[in-house]
């Protein structure tokens, strides 16, 4: 209600959203001069200039275009064809920013289904950042196949898609080297960000402030992990509608 932001509060649980993190456009484009592995080629573009990424298609390539500050898989279209991508675009309209993402089309799966993992951090104005310990699977409601691109079952990946909730590192049971891979890339991920951030600030009726953002990686069937994005808006797991 925004009626209530004005009120002094001595604690907000969000800050100033002036940082780059929470939207994936920015993310990519502050991030992407370290040129680490965790990368995925990423092209950001305006609906109004789409034509400037008209020549990344044309090969086997699989893209995957994300409104720049879109949730919940809302506007996301997955092709291999430009004039495809254009009427999905155009059909969108209320997105004016957007991100064009290779697709990862070979992911290692879990009982031959696509997921990423979320994993959840805390950052506060003192520029702490608090990585929780687990993280959450969201999994596909279809057997993995790159017959369809346009079949959101196969390729849209859910938090309790057969009502089992699913968690890192369970999933990879007793496989430490795996696990201490991700954990490592994780913590190599959060200090970049970290780094590249600027100073977080509070709302003027604050005096503290933090926020709880969601950071998605996939990893490939080389076990290479990637940086799928980093959100605010949640959804949280907890949060189940019946």
């Amino acid at each position: 209600d925004k009626k209530l932001y004005d009120i002094n509060t001595l604690v907000k649980n969000q800050v100033k959203d002036d940082n780059f993190f929470i939207s994936k456009d920015k993310l990519y484009e502050k991030l992407s001069p370290l040129e680490k592995d965790y990368l995925l080629e990423t092209h950001n573009f305006n609906i109004n200039e789409v034509s400037k990424i008209a020549d990344k298609f044309g090969d086997d390539k699989i893209w995957i275009a994300k409104p720049a500050k879109g949730f919940s898989g809302k506007g996301i279209k997955i092709t291999t064809d430009y004039q495809h991508l254009n009427k999905h675009l155009k059909n969108n309209k209320n997105y004016k920013d957007w991100s064009l993402q290779i697709y990862i089309r070979e992911p290692i799966l879990y009982n031959n289904r696509k997921f990423h993992i979320r994993f959840y951090i805390v950052v506060d104005d003192d520029n702490n950042y608090y990585l929780f310990k687990y993280g959450y699977v969201a999994l596909a409601k279809k057997l993995y196949t790159l017959s369809d691109l346009d079949d959101k079952d196969t390729h849209d990946t859910h938090f309790y898609p057969d009502g089992e909730e699913l968690y890192y590192p369970n999933i990879f049971g007793n496989d430490l080297e795996k696990i201490e891979k991700i954990d490592k890339k994780i913590k190599e991920i959060i200090l970049d960000v970290k780094d590249q951030a600027n100073d977080i600030k509070c709302y003027p009726e604050s005096k503290k402030c933090f926020e709880l953002l969601g950071m998605d990686i996939m990893i490939d069937e080389e076990f290479k992990i990637k940086l799928l994005e980093i959100n605010n808006k949640l959804g949280l797991p907890g949060e189940k509608t019946q």
